[in-house]
């Protein structure tokens, strides 16, 4: 905003001294060099063109920043996929609603994170982390919106759902799951998930949807 500040300041001081130096030809010459005036007044030209061409650079550059911060805010660093923020973002939408019939969600865990960093090191075990996040994005595409809950911990969501849907979705991750375990090169890993969809009564708002779904992780395999 300095920067900006500073260019209008000089832009303004040019055209000021450019006209005073107009007026002073015209009374000066009085009509005598025709030429002098004619070229003072194409240079006025220019640069008003020149400094419409800087505003123009100065507006893309600060839509691009502005646009990074927003994906910034919405993103997790690590993983890039979103974060608390969106997540957030996406439960504040159905505050204080009932609940939408064809809203589901999916609550998983990178189950065996401890034993990736005890065995191979922290830093496999965010590697694993980052990997599991994008097998969460790709089965996303299409199905739900994503993101990352903090630690281990993803939530799906799914405003326009359905049971069908999200049997798909987990499917997805299985075999994207397995292909990377079928990877030697690549810690294993083991995911689980709980699932909440509608519910009835009971569940009257998103967040109450997305805590039964985070009681629910690892009931499959009970």
């Amino acid at each position: 905003m300095k920067k900006m500040n500073l260019v209008k300041t000089i832009q303004l001081l040019v055209f000021g001294i450019l006209a005073a130096v107009v007026i002073l030809a015209v009374v000066a010459d009085n009509g005598r060099n025709v030429r002098v005036v004619s070229l003072l007044l194409w240079l006025s030209l220019a640069l008003s063109f020149f400094f419409i061409f800087l505003d123009f650079s100065f507006y893309a550059r600060e839509e691009e920043a502005y646009a990074k911060l927003l994906r910034n805010l919405s993103s997790d660093q690590m993983t890039k996929i979103g974060n608390r923020y969106s997540i957030d973002k996406l439960i504040d939408k159905y505050d204080n609603l009932p609940l939408p019939s064809n809203f589901g969600c999916v609550v998983l865990t990178l189950s065996n994170i401890r034993e990736i960093n005890e065995k191979y090191g922290r830093q496999e075990g965010n590697a694993a982390i980052r990997r599991f996040s994008l097998i969460l994005k790709m089965a996303s595409v299409g199905h739900c919106f994503v993101g990352r809950n903090g630690g281990n911990k993803f939530v799906a969501m799914f405003e326009n759902g359905s049971e069908e849907m999200i049997s798909h979705f987990l499917e997805r991750i299985r075999d994207k799951v397995d292909a990377n375990n079928a990877d030697s090169s690549n810690p294993p890993m083991k995911f689980e998930y709980g699932i909440a969809f509608h519910e009835g009564g009971e569940v009257r708002e998103v967040t109450d949807l997305i805590s039964l779904a985070d009681r629910r992780v690892g009931e499959e395999h009970k």
